[in-house]
């Protein structure tokens, strides 16, 4: 029953990204941009949390299957929870400060979440290599499409957004499936 829950975890976030990015225009405005409304302000900071906790979370039982490299993640993802849950707090535009700790701190939680799930790809590769084989071509191909999409529009935006999580949430859904 709790896996049940924990599945259907990973598509409610990806609903709720589309959901609370598809509050402003796609194409020019952000998450960010919607946490500056006032009355989706706290609905933005707890479904951030929630994305935070979810996945570190997540990431943190999925790492436990790889004991040699456990103790040199565990601090990766306790800062890239805290960086997206700081993020969340501090909007953007508010001040010149509050603007650069949101900017940085929601930079950084995305950058090391990434960069553990191409950790854990390469560790997949040595231990698990048919469950590599069956993933690595879409979760090497989503990055591709989202570093694309971040050159060609020139900035970040709901679209980008939503294939950031979709990315994430859709890589941890499958993983967690195969190893938990």
């Amino acid at each position: 029953m709790v896996n049940l829950a924990f599945g259907f975890m990973y598509y409610l976030i990806i609903v709720l990204t589309i959901f609370i990015a598809s509050r402003a225009d796609l194409m020019y405005d952000n998450i960010s941009y919607v946490a500056s409304l006032p009355h989706y302000r706290i609905m933005v900071v707890a479904y951030t949390f929630i994305c935070s906790l979810f996945f570190a979370f997540k990431m943190y039982q999925i790492y436990k299957k790889f004991h040699y490299i456990y103790k040199f993640c565990i601090p990766l993802i306790i800062i890239a929870a805290f960086s997206m849950a700081i993020g969340s707090l501090f909007t953007y535009g508010a001040s010149p400060l509050y603007s650069n700790i949101h900017v940085y701190t929601s930079i950084i939680s995305c950058i090391i979440f990434l960069f553990l799930l191409c950790i854990y790809m390469y560790f997949l590769s040595i231990d698990y290599v048919n469950i590599y084989l069956k993933c690595h071509h879409y979760f090497y191909f989503s990055i591709n499409i989202l570093l694309v999409l971040i050159v060609v529009m020139g900035r970040i935006n709901g679209i980008i957004e939503i294939v950031y999580i979709c990315i994430v949430s859709l890589t941890l859904a499958y993983m967690d499936k195969q190893l938990c």
